[in-house]
């Protein structure tokens, strides 16, 4: 178990890298681009994986809206 828990988090970074990840895209664009992989994520739910991706693709929008909001100051305020 603790294998394929290690296996399956190497696999979300790596996707989580690919959406958002690129050091020549500005935050701002690594939000769209998690944002349109979700929104595939939604109209290819039935395909295999598709929700799962979708999972990944949305924790990819959370997390570079956290990394906006810290390199603004915004941390701990509301949107």
């Amino acid at each position: 178990m603790a294998k394929l828990r290690e296996q399956t988090n190497l696999l979300v970074t790596s996707i989580r890298e690919d959406l958002v990840g690129d050091e020549d895209l500005t935050l701002e664009d690594g939000l769209m681009r998690a944002w349109v992989a979700w929104e595939l994520s939604a109209v290819e739910r039935d395909a295999f994986g598709g929700k799962t991706f979708g999972w990944v693709a949305l924790g990819g929008v959370f997390e570079v809206i956290k990394d906006i909001g810290d390199r603004d100051g915004l941390e701990g305020s509301r949107f």
